[in-house]
């Protein structure tokens, strides 16, 4: 059997930015739980990749892969750059390990547990790769500033704008008649 640790997952509809993208657009300072938490987000896609790469593949079975994007970062980092995708300027405010578990476990309590005791203790453990596991399977990374702007802020943007562009050209014309002439 083959396994696969990758670090966290992102995509268009990923649980990751997107929910950092909707939790920053709340009024006031953002406490941030674990800030120097470290990750090195993947690319859905490139997970997919693996996976199929992986399946018919003798050589893999068995083994283990670490999948990771190209870089690595903190969580305050992470957060700084969704802020900045989504064209918002927000105070982050880095919480110390009391605070931090604190924080997970009232938000835990909450509807929906925005953030659990289990997340704080799995941001003690960094979610980088020590080897290059999309490599090996002949997968290349894709940079996460490659797919998050478009998710995250242009995309929704340009999306707007052809909305209203679609919505204008569906209108019926009528046309007018030239100033000063006669309308009839």
């Amino acid at each position: 059997m083959t396994s696969f640790r990758p670090s966290v997952i992102f995509g268009e509809e990923d649980s990751f930015f997107n929910r950092f993208a909707a939790l920053l657009r709340l009024p006031g300072p953002f406490p941030l739980a674990c800030p120097e938490a470290r990750f090195a987000p993947v690319f859905v896609g490139d997970v997919a990749r693996a996976f199929v790469a992986a399946l018919d593949d003798p050589a893999t079975w068995g083994r283990h892969y670490e999948l990771c994007g190209p870089r690595a970062f903190t969580l305050r980092q992470l957060l700084e750059y969704t802020a900045a995708c989504g064209g918002r300027r927000k105070w982050i405010i880095g919480l110390g390990p009391g605070l931090s578990a604190l924080q997970a476990r009232l938000l835990g309590l909450l509807p929906g547990k925005p953030m659990s005791h289990d997340n704080y203790l799995s941001l003690q453990v960094p979610s980088v790769c020590s080897e290059d596991g999309l490599g090996q399977l002949g997968v290349e990374a894709t940079d996460m500033e490659a797919v998050v702007p478009y998710f995250l802020g242009e995309r929704s943007q340009r999306r707007h704008y052809y909305q209203l562009l679609k919505r204008r050209r569906a209108l019926p014309t009528v046309d007018t008649p030239a100033r000063g002439g006669d309308p009839g």
